[in-house]
């Protein structure tokens, strides 16, 4: 389920944001190994911006698809 402000996944409320945590932990840092889905730059001083903010929920989506296809070609 995606939300305006906040991508929700799930109906239970103790694990419906762990995704988008997920993708943001992955963006701020191993953003180099996903260079070719087009996410935003990080800023250099991440201390002037909310880092976990500038994904959004497209982003957020192809990070966690292309996060499985990982997974399942480890698990081969």
């Amino acid at each position: 389920m995606i939300g305006v402000d906040e991508v929700r996944f799930g109906i239970h409320r103790e694990i419906r944001y762990l995704p988008k945590k997920i993708a943001n932990f992955l963006h701020e840092f191993y953003a180099d190994d996903f260079a070719s889905l087009g996410l935003p730059p990080l800023p250099s001083d991440r201390s002037q911006m909310n880092v976990h903010a500038m994904l959004a929920p497209l982003d957020i989506g192809r990070l966690l698809r292309r996060l499985k296809v990982i997974l399942m070609c480890i698990n081969m």
